[in-house]
């Protein structure tokens, strides 16, 4: 099986797009709580922490949270371009990947007062994405 450090094409962009769609599920109900932060971190440091010579994921990860939170970016726009980076770099997703991405997903979402509606539906939509094509 696959594991994520195997994966080639570990870029800037491929980790700027996990982070779109770590503040989508996170800032799905208009507010990231104090849980979900935390969530990110830990399955951040569990999940994607790369830092070799060229990439330091968690710097990427966090710096595009910060700005996504600051510029109160709109979650469904974050969704959207995660899921048209994902379509565009498929070579990007390997299997193992995707279940990391799928479970990165839903811890996030299961951290404060478990899943909300829009959550639910951001979590449906991404295992579409994911796993039916």
């Amino acid at each position: 099986m696959e594991e994520i450090s195997d994966l080639p094409a570990q870029s800037f962009d491929f980790y700027t797009h996990i982070s779109y769609l770590f503040y989508a599920i996170a800032a799905s109900d208009k507010n990231i709580s104090r849980k979900e932060k935390e969530e990110i971190i830990r399955v951040v440091d569990k999940n994607w922490n790369v830092n070799n010579a060229s990439i330091n994921s968690k710097e990427i990860i966090y710096s595009t949270l910060k700005k996504l939170i600051s510029e109160k970016v709109n979650s469904a726009s974050a969704f959207d371009l995660f899921i048209k980076y994902q379509k565009s770099n498929p070579e990007q997703f390997n299997l193992a990947i995707k279940k990391t991405v799928m479970d990165s997903a839903y811890d996030i979402a299961n951290s404060y007062a478990k899943r909300n509606k829009s959550e639910l539906y951001y979590l449906s939509q991404l295992h579409q994405h994911l796993f039916s094509h």
